[in-house]
């Protein structure tokens, strides 16, 4: 299939199933608008355009036969049931992405797609394949887990990426679930960095670029800023993490990512970094040794 211009620029989010994709773009949305389960939770491809100062996010769906709905506020109960409609092809959804810089020459637009690996649903594979195939990307996002690295699925899908040099060359492999990790059985974050580098090399990916991050950390941080209301498991987790990664340095994501981001990219953040800790203010601190500020400032970079 013929590949159209666009004047959007398109991030794929790919991931096998249990990666924490969800999790993560939820994060850089700051609220838990797309479903995050422990199963498959995306059927269908799901596009977020950023639309500036849009008071809230809202979303409609695409059926097979060209026909659409209503645009609706976005919530989990109502992607549920786009995603469960039979007859669904693709999710739209528009609203203000907050960390999209200013004075932006294309429309950002975030393409959601399947894990493919469910057992349960073979055409989750073919959906996320066609997209790789047919979409125009200009950033790819791969979103590994810290927990499961070197999986069949993981290496049928970085097999299928490789094969197009442009794919891999525009893809940032972004290790997610950093906060599983335990650093006082020796589970370090250096350790676990070097060993995701062998694996994509032996792989066949040159030179990665790789992100470690905690999308669980950052999107509690930034849903309790927002005055969202956390579970009592959510406030025991984020009590947890905070104490993680303020408490141990190999936990500081900025420190690990530093090699694969620009230099000016770095010294901002670091810049940010040393001002928040100066200040005592460890919300804010913590927030950029999650890992997400960094990824979301690489993207403002290729914008």
């Amino acid at each position: 299939m013929a590949k159209m211009k666009s004047k959007n620029f398109n991030i794929m989010m790919i991931a096998t199933m249990s990666s924490g994709k969800s999790t993560l773009i939820n994060a850089m949305l700051g609220s838990e608008l797309l479903p995050s389960k422990n199963e498959a939770c995306t059927a269908v491809i799901s596009k977020i355009f950023h639309v500036k100062n849009r008071k809230y996010f809202i979303s409609r769906l695409i059926f097979k036969d060209g026909g659409m709905s209503h645009w609706s506020k976005t919530n989990l109960n109502l992607l549920d049931e786009y995603n469960d409609q039979v007859n669904s092809k693709m999710i739209e959804t528009k609203g203000n992405i907050k960390f999209i810089k200013e004075n932006i020459k294309k429309t950002p637009v975030f393409i959601d797609t399947p894990g493919p690996n469910n057992s349960q649903d073979y055409l989750h594979r073919e959906v996320t394949y066609q997209a790789l195939s047919n979409e125009i990307t200009d950033l790819i996002i791969y979103v590994l887990n810290a927990t499961q690295l070197g999986t069949d699925d993981d290496k049928l899908l970085i097999n299928y990426l490789k094969e197009d040099v442009d794919r891999a060359t525009k893809t940032i492999f972004v290790v997610n679930k950093v906060d599983y990790l335990d650093p006082e059985n020796g589970e370090s974050i250096s350790k676990m960095l070097e060993t995701v580098k062998n694996y994509l090399e032996e792989s066949g990916i040159k030179n990665p670029v790789i992100i470690p991050v905690s999308a669980g950390l950052a999107k509690l941080l930034r849903m309790k800023e927002k005055g969202i209301t956390l579970t009592r498991l959510q406030r025991n987790r984020l009590s947890v993490w905070m104490d993680l990664f303020l408490e141990d340095t190999d936990m500081n994501l900025l420190m690990h990512s530093k090699k694969y981001i620009k230099d000016d990219v770095y010294h901002q953040l670091q810049f940010k970094a040393d001002f928040f800790k100066k200040m005592s203010s460890n919300v804010k601190l913590a927030e950029i040794y999650s890992g997400i500020p960094i990824l979301e400032a690489i993207i403002n970079d290729h914008l």
